[in-house]
Order: C-alpha cells, then sequence, then structure tokens
C-alpha cells in the first residue's frame, strides 16, 4: 500500500510540474498529434523504448521487493509505468509546440511488454536492454540542438550514444557454447546525424555530412551470474544492467564492415 500511495504522489506531483514549469512558457492547444517518426533515425524512439523498459524494471523490483510475486509486480509495474508515459505523452498533445506522437507511445508500450516480458516468461537476467555513450565530435556543429554541455549532449546527442539487446544464448536457446555468464549483444546507432528529417547537413565550413545508420555485433557480461561475498560490489556492479561493458564489437555502417578493439 506505501509503495501505491508514494507512486501515486509522485505521478501527481511531477504532472503538476510538468503542466506547470516545463511546459509554462509554451503555448497550449486543444488536443493534437504529432506524427515524428521519421526523426532521427528513430534513435529517440529506442531512448523511449529503453526509458519505459527501465522504469518498468524499477516498479517491478519495488513491488517484489514489498511481498508480490514476481509475476504479479510485472504486470503493475509495466501497467503503471505505461500510464504515467500515456499522461507525459498527453501533455505533449495540448502543446503547440508538439502534439502527441503515436510513434512514442508505440516506443513506450513496447518498452514496458518488453520488461513484462523479460519479467514475468522468461529465467531472471536472460535478456538486458543497455546503453553505451561516448562523446561525437558532430555536437560542436550544432550545440543549440545537439547539446551545449556534456550533460546536454548525452541526452540529446544521438550519434554518441548506442543502445543495445544483450541477451544470454545459454539460458535462451540452450547453447553450451556461451558460458552463462557471457552475452551475445547486438547494437544500434547513428553516424553524422545532425538534423531531425534531413540526413545531408552542410556545415558552415562547407563540408557535407550524410547520417548513416550503425549496426553492431559485440559480447556483454552479466554480473549477475558472479556471487560477490560483499554486497556492496554486487550493487556496485548492477550498473551494467544499464551500461554495456566497454568489449570489441563490429560495426557495420554504410555496407563496410569496422573492427573496434573496444567499443564505448
Amino acid at each position: 500500500m506505501g509503495v501505491s500511495i508514494a507512486s501515486a504522489g509522485f505521478w501527481g506531483s511531477s504532472m503538476y510540474l510538468l503542466n506547470n514549469v516545463w511546459y509554462a512558457n509554451s503555448p497550449r492547444s486543444s488536443f493534437h498529434t504529432f506524427d515524428d517518426h521519421r526523426e532521427w533515425m528513430q534513435m529517440d524512439k529506442v531512448g523511449h523504448l529503453f526509458s519505459a523498459y527501465h522504469a518498468s524494471n524499477l516498479l517491478t523490483r519495488t513491488y517484489e521487493w514489498t511481498g508480490l510475486s514476481r509475476k504479479k509486480a510485472a504486470t503493475i509495474g509495466s501497467l503503471a509505468t505505461l500510464a504515467y508515459l500515456t499522461s507525459v505523452e498527453y501533455l505533449d498533445g495540448t502543446n503547440q509546440a508538439w502534439g502527441f506522437s503515436w510513434s512514442d507511445q508505440l516506443a513506450n508500450t513496447l518498452g514496458a511488454g518488453l520488461s513484462w516480458w523479460n519479467n514475468r516468461c522468461l529465467e531472471p537476467s536472460s535478456l538486458y536492454f543497455k546503453q553505451s555513450y561516448f562523446p561525437s565530435t558532430y555536437a560542436t556543429l550544432r550545440p543549440s540542438v545537439l547539446g551545449k554541455t556534456q550533460l546536454e549532449r548525452y541526452l540529446k546527442d544521438y550519434n554518441g550514444q548506442t543502445y543495445w539487446f544483450s541477451f544470454s544464448p545459454n539460458r535462451i536457446i540452450g547453447s553450451a557454447f556461451f558460458p552463462k555468464f557471457l552475452l551475445l549483444s547486438i547494437g544500434y546507432s547513428c553516424d553524422a546525424k545532425l538534423e531531425g528529417h534531413a540526413n545531408e547537413y552542410i556545415a558552415a565550413n562547407g563540408v557535407r555530412y550524410t547520417a548513416q545508420r550503425e549496426f553492431l555485433l559485440s559480447l556483454d557480461i552479466d554480473f549477475r551470474q558472479f556471487h560477490f561475498k560483499r554486497k556492496w560490489v554486487q550493487r556496485v556492479c548492477s550498473v551494467f544492467d544499464l551500461i554495456k561493458v566497454p568489449l570489441p564489437a563490429l560495426l557495420l555502417r554504410d555496407n563496410e564492415l569496422r573492427w573496434y578493439p573496444f567499443y564505448f
């Protein structure tokens, strides 16, 4: 009961702050939709999926901590996350500068659904959705769009972000070739993406940049398979439930394979 009350309090207060602070200087309008599914090579949609997935996981762990079964906790956590994110999308729908994005809503639904499926139907720790980040050189070309500070660039510069699905072949498909702690990781990113819609950008110095999608294959480590004697070590390593371990990777860009001994 306490967790539900706290969740409801957070929901109400955050909606109030968003409505009266974040949207305060933006013109309001009647509810309308906004089609942005072609922007940023869908990197922003993958970001929505990532956020919904981990928010659902957090609520699932919280409700499980109260004594609920993992299956019930997964259902409540995923539904509550989706309801909250839908209310945020609704606020966007009443803002003149944006609008309710069906593609954002789909990504939120997929993220919450993926969390539910992983926590309810799969063996624990079989699937991870992670991110890695390394500052790109493109942010300085459009700092107003891609970020002026390192924190802004982490949030806005999709060229520096990579999203990964890490899974255990040993536990999902029964492949004894992979030890339980070793994960196979499939990544997605973009390069030279400087505008939302256009894939071509000409800088002030006349240099032309052409955006490309990037697909990656790498390995990852599941630290939950190691039983550390000290709990604080386990807690520190839990950050790698969200962040991919830098390891060698193959990258496919513009039909060309590249090899990285360590990819961040």
